[in-house]
Order: structure tokens, then sequence, then C-alpha cells
């Protein structure tokens, strides 16, 4: 429970967990095991998250863009993330999925 003090030292105790009842719970748990400095999930219960929710590790749908906002000169063949960023303004306002201006 060491560990867990230090994470919540600066917390006030309105907002700070109940760290005994943390322990037990996770204590009393099938779906964690005592680690060398705390808990952690066992492998058995990681693998059926994997396999109930294995679709958020594959990589989305590439974004599709027309150049609307952002001609595709002035970020083709920068870095990736700038790529990505620019072709999801693009469709953004392509597909009307923007909050509009107060």
């Amino acid at each position: 429970m060491r560990l867990w003090r230090g994470c919540f030292s600066s917390a006030s105790s309105e907002i700070a967990p109940n760290l005994h009842r943390l322990d037990g719970n996770l204590r009393a748990s099938r779906r964690t095991v005592r680690a060398e400095r705390g808990w952690r999930l066992k492998g058995t219960f990681i693998d059926e998250l994997e396999n109930k929710f294995s679709g958020l590790a594959e990589k989305s749908q590439e974004v599709m863009d027309e150049g609307a906002i952002l001609p595709p000169a002035l970020y083709e063949g920068t870095r990736g993330f700038i790529e990505s960023v620019a072709k999801q303004i693009n469709a953004s306002y392509e597909h009307n999925i923007f909050d509009e201006a107060p």
C-alpha cells in the first residue's frame, strides 16, 4: 500500500481513495495478482480483455479527403502526424462534422 500512498499523498482526504478498501478489493479479485510493487492483472484476464475488445488495437480506416480546406501540396511529404491531422481537418469540413462558431 506504500506505492498507492505515494500516488495520493498530495490529494485531499475528500478525494483520496480508501486505500484499505482498494487493497482489500484487489486482494479479493480473481483478476489481479500481487506483484513486486503492487498489483497487476492476471494474464488470463488480459487475454479475455484483448478478445473482447480486439477491434481497439487495430488501426482504423484511412481518412479520405479532397483538400477542401488544406491543399494536399501543403502537407504531403511532411511528418506523418501532420498529414494525419490535415486529412482529418479536411474530412471533417467536407462531411460537415465540426462545431460551428458561436
